[in-house]
């Protein structure tokens, strides 16, 4: 299969890594250093905090993208703020039956996809595994989780497109998980997302230490609001459930640093207005009053602003 991965970040990284052990043709849009990097000695990818466990996935396994490249799936792992731009990119690639997996935090970006491509050829992911961007095509493995793929609203007649994207991830160890409705899938991603990606940017900590008081209270009290809006939009949670599953990733993935706070330290832009941003203009559709989630996203912006 002709796979693109637009974007070789953390977690185009971790794509371009697992999908390389497998029979795939594979075409990257890399920019920048990482491009250059990447030409050089190929991808570098630690696992854990064992700096001396290193694969190197290298040039001759994957090519970049030209004009007459002709693909069957997309992977897109930039930016929920790139989404648009990459969308374009990925139309003049697509063959005639090929199709975009989205994998960005945040909401919005779908629906900005379907605009531009139709529902018919978007699909929703959600990955779940703890990957850190250490340089440009240097990666760390932090944490084993899942990949889940589901159209962006209930519809059987695309159900056989996802379940063979999934065939292709399972061979390559993804862990992937099909379901009927993506879209809930992305409403509980970004419900962790809240929980996560926030208050660990602005403590400025590896996302084990949110299992510990008092960072454990702001995550889950913004969570707790989150899931109040989720409702409001017709997205029914279990809280109860839901914090479970909050603590299930933290634990999975307790040395990670999470993407938010991997591009604070770098000096990027964040994905904060496509997660908080986003629910709080969300809630006040609704009238309903998000003060936790309205700080955490005045401190991050204040913080990207500095950095």
């Amino acid at each position: 299969m002709r796979i693109g991965i637009f974007g070789i970040g953390a977690i185009g990284g971790l794509f371009l890594h697992r999908l390389s052990g497998i029979e795939s043709e594979l075409h990257l849009l890399a920019r920048g250093r990482t491009k250059d990097v990447l030409d050089e000695r190929g991808l570098l990818v630690h696992y854990g905090e064992h700096s001396d466990v290193l694969e190197v996935v290298p040039p001759q396994r994957f090519q970049h993208l030209v004009p007459s490249t002709m693909l069957d799936l997309v992977i897109v792992c930039g930016k929920n703020y790139d989404v648009t731009e990459l969308t374009g990119v990925a139309t003049q690639h697509l063959d005639e039956n090929g199709a975009i997996l989205f994998v960005q935090n945040g909401i919005g970006h779908l629906e900005r996809a379907v605009s531009l491509v139709g529902k018919e050829r978007v699909f929703a992911g959600c990955v779940t595994h703890g990957v850190t961007r250490l340089n440009p095509g240097e990666i760390r493995l932090a944490g084993v989780g899942e990949v889940v793929i589901g159209p962006v609203r209930p519809d059987t007649s695309v159900m056989d497109r996802v379940e063979m994207i999934s065939e292709i991830f399972e061979r390559a160890e993804l862990f992937p998980r099909a379901v009927a409705d993506g879209s809930v899938a992305v409403w509980r991603k970004l419900l962790l997302n809240l929980a996560i990606n926030p208050a660990a940017s602005i403590a400025g900590v590896e996302n084990g230490k949110l299992l510990e008081s008092p960072l454990r209270e702001v995550s889950v009290a913004a969570l707790m609001e989150g899931i109040e809006v989720a409702r409001l939009e017709g997205v029914v949670f279990d809280a109860h459930k839901l914090v479970e599953d909050l603590e299930q990733v933290l634990t999975s993935t307790e040395n990670n640093r999470c993407s938010m706070l991997q591009d604070i330290i770098h000096g990027r832009r964040t994905e904060v207005d496509s997660i908080c941003g986003a629910l709080v203009a969300k809630a006040e559709i609704h009238g309903f009053a998000v003060p936790r989630i309205e700080t955490l996203w005045n401190l991050v912006r204040s913080i990207e602003n500095v950095s």
